[in-house]
């Protein structure tokens, strides 16, 4: 904290520069401190380190321009150079498409979108019969709908869903997997020649593939093609692995919000079998084996992912 030079911004909150010095080879930072409120006693301030390599941030000054974003002069000792910071942000963090959504939690870094929409986020309705929100989807990804080419990772792009190419022309949902309801997801339709428009046309059981399962991850390789648009030989389609221990067939078991597969997912089971007599009518997220009915057989991949060596994670 050496070296400080403090201004107060629009709001009456502290923004301070300020020479960080590490006593090891990497030498000292320039951060700049943005508090969020007026005593810097809260626990959103933004402290980021703008000027990390070699020795730099001593004697730093500090000013606001016109749009309140900070102006910093300091010295860089390894080159021996003045230098001047200008931040395009308020708090001096990266926002490379200028949407005031950081870098580091931008889901877009290069195409402005304030409000971060993402369609194939790892969300899975499961209401009801309760009021959480499933946190594991198979095929999902962090890119937001703003640079993402498929929204719904149904196997079709955004502009031919839009435009109706490669599917004779018929016109499909891009935010939804499924446009039609029929549990057999756009892509998969399209590909086997069914209107994904029309829930009375769908492809067979047998058309979507075989029972095998190659890549051992308890999902049957017609349920990965047309219920999930993963790959049959990828026991991790999406990339995932590292965030929760988990494959895709785990993340299609677990019914609830804590990526795991236990008692908690019986349960949830359980009661949506209750709620309604009707297996074709049970929640489409709740039929693991993508069979149409959630019933018996959904309970026992359940019941497997839980023994071990099924165990997920």
């Amino acid at each position: 904290g050496a070296n400080p030079s403090l201004q107060l911004d629009g709001n009456g909150f502290p923004v301070v520069s300020y020479y960080e010095l590490y006593y090891d080879v990497t030498g000292g930072n320039l951060r700049v401190l943005h508090c969020d409120d007026p005593d810097c006693a809260g626990f959103g301030e933004s402290v980021f380190a703008v000027d990390t390599p070699g020795n730099v941030g001593t004697d730093s000054s500090l000013v606001r321009d016109a749009a309140d974003l900070p102006v910093v002069s300091y010295y860089d000792a390894t080159n021996g150079d003045l230098k001047l910071l200008h931040c395009a942000t308020a708090r001096c963090v990266p926002d490379t498409d200028g949407d005031v959504i950081i870098d580091s939690i931008d889901n877009c870094i290069a195409v402005p979108n304030t409000v971060q929409e993402n369609t194939d986020v790892n969300f899975t309705d499961n209401t009801p019969p309760t009021s959480q929100d499933d946190k594991t989807w198979p095929n999902s990804d962090v890119a937001g709908d703003a640079c993402d080419t498929d929204d719904d990772n149904d196997g079709l792009s955004d502009a031919d869903e839009a435009s109706g190419a490669g599917c004779s022309s018929v016109v499909t949902d891009p935010l939804l997997r499924d446009t039609d309801g029929d549990r057999v997801l756009d892509g998969a339709e399209c590909a086997l020649g069914t209107d994904p428009t029309s829930a009375g046309s769908k492809p067979t059981a047998a058309q979507c593939g075989s029972t095998t399962d190659a890549d051992l991850d308890r999902l049957s390789a017609r349920a990965e093609y047309c219920g999930y648009n993963t790959n049959p030989n990828n026991p991790d389609t999406d990339g995932d692995l590292s965030l929760d221990g988990s494959w895709d067939g785990c993340e299609a078991a677990s019914l609830n919000g804590d990526r795991k597969v236990n008692s908690g997912d019986q349960l949830l089971m359980v009661l949506e079998i209750l709620r309604e007599p009707s297996p074709s009518l049970r929640l489409a997220s709740y039929d693991i084996n993508k069979d149409g009915a959630v019933n018996a057989g959904d309970q026992l991949l359940i019941a497997l992912f839980i023994a071990t060596p099924g165990q997920c994670p």
